[in-house]
């Protein structure tokens, strides 16, 4: 990951561009899944039926 550039748009607000490898973004996001996948519901599916 590298921090590309830094603008201060406000007073408490920093807008930040970065650049991350698609294999670190891949494995966060899966970990991050797994690690939430018993939260995760679903609108119009009872808890452990949705396909």
């Amino acid at each position: 990951m590298s921090l590309k550039s830094s603008n201060k748009t406000d007073v408490n607000t920093t807008e930040l561009i970065i650049t991350i490898d698609a294999d670190t973004f891949e494995s966060a996001v899966e970990k991050t899944y797994q690690k939430q996948k018993k939260t995760i519901q679903l609108r119009g599916f009872r808890k452990v039926k949705a396909p």
